[in-house]
């Protein structure tokens, strides 16, 4: 099972950049030290100008595949800072960090706060509470099924007219997340369970998802059949190390 989870997705796979990978050193820390220097987060890192951002490159929070974003990195040369962590993030314990899951299951067992989940801040209601509790857990079955998405894109339940407002899922749908819930919170679970669950109707990541642009652009459809052949598409011939990719998302890199 874990083999499974080790190899890349047509999402992750590196493409060209592996042998740039390949030459970094293989001490977590030193990796943590080295990438943090080449990543800027769009909301908390400070002023896009202040870090020597143009405004033009706003557009790359867009950016899907990691071989798209590691030519970006190779080829920039910009550099952040490196920012200190409160807890020890080479062995943080299980409740350091708040999963998908362990999140969902802790607010419906009324043991967490749903609204102390997500960003309080946000001047939209569904990006905390409930509505940004159920995008994680959806997002987090779609990410173990090799089909990572975008955090801000959306697919079936995701942009059913009501489904993502302000209060609890509808019942039938929040019993259906206990279900996923209880499959991807479980360390030991079979690939095989994660597959058939995100199978499922109001699950299953589409050909075309809704992308809701944290710049403020219009919603995008955008084509993501590359990411979807981790379910067995012929058009991914991606490998570890490279190899080619075939499909191009049309809507973005």
């Amino acid at each position: 099972m874990q083999t499974y989870w080790a190899s890349q997705s047509p999402v992750t796979d590196p493409g060209p950049a592996a042998a740039a990978i390949d030459a970094l050193p293989g001490d977590p820390a030193l990796l943590r030290a080295a990438s943090s220097q080449l990543v800027f987060h769009f909301q908390t890192g400070g002023e896009f100008a202040e870090h020597g951002v143009p405004a033009g490159r706003m557009a790359e929070i867009n950016t899907r595949y990691a071989d798209a974003m590691l030519a970006l990195l190779l080829d920039s040369g910009w550099t952040a800072e490196v920012n200190g962590r409160p807890v020890d993030w080479r062995d943080l314990a299980g409740d350091q960090f708040g999963t998908g899951p362990r999140a969902w299951q802790a607010a419906r067992a009324g043991t967490s706060d749903p609204d102390h989940h997500g960003h309080p801040d946000a001047d939209l209601p569904v990006l905390r509470g409930w509505p940004i509790l159920a995008d994680h857990v959806v997002h987090d079955l779609a990410a173990l099924n090799k089909t990572e998405m975008l955090l801000w894109d959306g697919w079936g339940l995701l942009v059913t007219p009501g489904w993502m407002t302000p209060g609890p899922v509808p019942e039938p749908d929040a019993a259906l997340l206990d279900e996923v819930c209880a499959a991807t919170a479980d360390p030991a679970v079979s690939p095989d369970v994660i597959a058939a669950l995100g199978a499922h109707d109001g699950l299953r990541v589409p050909e075309t998802v809704t992308r809701f642009d944290p710049n403020g652009a219009p919603p995008q459809q955008v084509d993501v059949t590359r990411v979807l052949a981790a379910r067995g598409h012929e058009s991914f011939r991606g490998q570890v190390g490279g190899h080619p990719v075939a499909g191009v998302d049309p809507a973005i890199k």
